[in-house]
């Protein structure tokens, strides 16, 4: 390329990152969002230690921006996500244009990745995956580079690599196709660039040591305390995590693999995912070798595919980048074909491809400017009392509770527990420092070979033996699955519905009465915070918000009924079907309804 068109290309690729940025700005949320959102802040504000792997690159990021004097720190660590993001657009066309696809190409790719439905999400609250795409962009470049002529460009990205590998280990995956498109444009790889790439790889992967220089300073956000090298390595490489994880059944796993095909073309939109089968045939033809480079970088949705958690969407993002390669690709043989006609072809082009993704996404990401999220905090710390253990189930309670009680100095007593992560031994050895429990052999054994849900609600039942005689024990509502209700807990515990929350008593503790149970629940009720609830949502993690507060309505109502107070019990269970929820959920509530009133 001329130097002319490498002035334009730069001045095209800012271009596009300051679009997506507008788009980003545009649906940001203002407070803590979904996912880690929350976590992540918080441990960028009290540099601290998050979750494996860590993240210490991002979570020393987000402490710089946490010094821009804005009101809210969470606001100021979105905004950074924003902009890593809008770098990541950025890169990715640059690095479209030198694969070589056309800059009406590249600006294919850049728009409709850049405004896919998960990297639009994420790109609008703290998490990590913008700035993990953002080390592929870079990757791709570098990579290309150093397959055109360029060797020691190769220098550069095994330092990237390093970086990314130290912000999410899973990097790794990206190597095979990356190799390829290094040499897809010479044969023979300079072998006097090993020792400086090895090197540079381990420069840029040393970044990890943040988590190990921090842990020893034993700061207040401390997941898992690795102080030692142990300890460093184990969260690193996510060992806590291997037994939560990985899983998922090979018929949940054929299932995503099956969809994942309609999940590309609900992100990036039916029309790019027609250019891209198109781009297949392109360059299968011109450069078979970045062809499998590309598909290679794909095939890593394999592993989100086969990732045992509720949104594995975000692990999918590198096979996303890669389909919106491919797409850039397609746009270049279509073009070429319409010959003189090319200009009006391109402006369709665009138009039908990033133009139906961002109508497509718009609407649904609008949806990142609720604080349902941060009132859902606010409402869990008001119904508990002052040093009571709280047991939740989904990390976006957990995490919207422990950024209040940190950043907000709210109810900092109340000890939080995730239900999830008892199945973890670090995690249980973390909390036999704070309560006298059996070891996590014993406590596995008591919990039986049996169905994941039946075992952790044995272990749960393990700790609220020991728990309950040293403070008040609430379960939170996302717990409560129907088949709670016919395990072992319920058999040693009762369950009194405190608004979103459950207080767990002995079975032989003195009844309290009606009024005392109506009432607390009342003032529980009249004091939360609802604007956000009464929304419609698209997203399924505010969907599942929203579940907490109507399965909670209709908890208070069914123990109402057992009561024999009917009258409080229909209240109950009209003020759930008031809250929106899906369609199977009301069903079981009209049932329930039903019951009541035949009472």
């Amino acid at each position: 390329m001329t130097e002319e068109s490498n002035k334009t290309d730069a001045f095209i690729a800012s271009g596009m990152g300051l679009l997506v940025l507008s788009g980003y700005l545009i649906c940001l949320c203002h407070l803590i969002g979904p996912g880690d959102s929350a976590e992540l802040t918080l441990a960028a504000l009290k540099l601290g230690i998050a979750h494996p792997p860590g993240y210490p690159l991002f979570t020393w990021l987000g402490r710089i921006a946490t010094f821009i004097p804005l009101s809210e720190p969470a606001f100021a660590t979105n905004l950074l996500t924003a902009l890593i993001g809008a770098a990541a657009i950025s890169f990715l066309y640059l690095a479209a244009r030198i694969s070589p696809i056309s800059r009406i190409g590249s600006i294919v790719t850049s728009l409709c990745f850049g405004f896919s439905a998960t990297f639009w999400q994420n790109a609008t609250s703290h998490e990590v995956y913008t700035l993990t795409m953002l080390f592929l962009a870079l990757l791709i470049f570098f990579c290309i580079q150093s397959g055109s002529g360029r060797p020691k460009m190769a220098i550069a990205a095994a330092f990237v690599l390093g970086l990314a590998t130290s912000h999410q280990p899973t990097a790794l995956f990206w190597l095979p196709g990356l190799a390829l498109l290094s040499f897809s444009r010479q044969r023979k790889p300079g072998l006097n660039l090993i020792l400086p790439c090895i090197l540079l790889f381990l420069l840029g992967f040393s970044a990890s040591l943040g988590t190990l220089i921090r842990a020893t300073a034993r700061p207040e956000i401390n997941w898992g305390n690795p102080v030692n090298l142990s300890g460093f390595f184990r969260h690193i490489t996510g060992a806590q995590y291997n037994s939560l994880s990985f899983g998922v059944s090979k018929a949940t796993a054929r299932t995503h693999l099956f969809r994942f095909p309609l999940l590309c073309a609900s992100e990036l939109g039916i029309p790019s995912v027609l250019l891209s089968l198109t781009g297949i045939a392109t360059l299968f033809r011109r450069n078979r070798s970045s062809l499998i480079g590309f598909l290679l970088i794909l095939a890593t949705a394999l592993f989100g595919i086969c990732y045992n958690v509720p949104d594995y969407k975000p692990h999918l993002l590198p096979s996303f980048m890669a389909v919106a390669f491919l797409a850039g690709a397609g746009t270049d043989f279509i073009i070429n074909k319409s010959r003189k006609y090319w200009k009006l072809t391109a402006l369709f082009l665009i138009i039908l491809g990033p133009g139906f993704t961002i109508l497509n996404n718009l609407r649904l990401n609008l949806e990142n400017r609720t604080t349902i999220v941060h009132d859902l905090g606010i409402n869990l710390l008001a119904s508990l009392p002052a040093h009571a253990a709280f047991i939740y189930g989904s990390d976006v309670t957990g995490n919207a509770v422990q950024f209040l009680q940190a950043n907000e100095n709210t109810k900092p007593d109340v000890f939080l527990i995730s239900a999830e992560m008892l199945f973890s031994s670090t995690y249980w050895k973390t909390l036999r420092q704070k309560i006298p429990l059996p070891d996590f052999e014993t406590a596995l054994l008591r919990a039986g070979n049996r169905p994941k849900e039946q075992r952790k609600q044995r272990l749960v039942s393990v700790l609220a033996e020991h728990l309950i005689i040293l403070r008040p024990v609430y379960l939170g509502t996302g717990l409560l699955t129907p088949e709670f209700f016919q395990g072992p807990l319920v058999e040693k515990f009762q369950l009194v519905p405190l608004g979103i929350v459950n207080w767990l008593l002995p079975k032989q503790e003195t009844t309290i009465p009606k009024d005392t149970i109506l009432h607390k629940n009342q003032e529980v009720w009249n004091s939360y915070k609802l604007k956000s609830l009464r929304r419609t949502y698209r997203l399924p993690e505010f969907q599942n918000i929203q579940l907490i507060y109507a399965s909670s309505r209709n908890n208070l109502g069914m123990f109402c009924l057992e009561q024999g107070w009917h009258k409080e019990a229909l209240k109950n269970l009209n003020a759930s079907l008031s809250i929106p929820a899906p369609e199977q959920f009301k069903a079981v509530v009209r049932q329930n309804r039903q019951r009541a009133i035949s009472h």
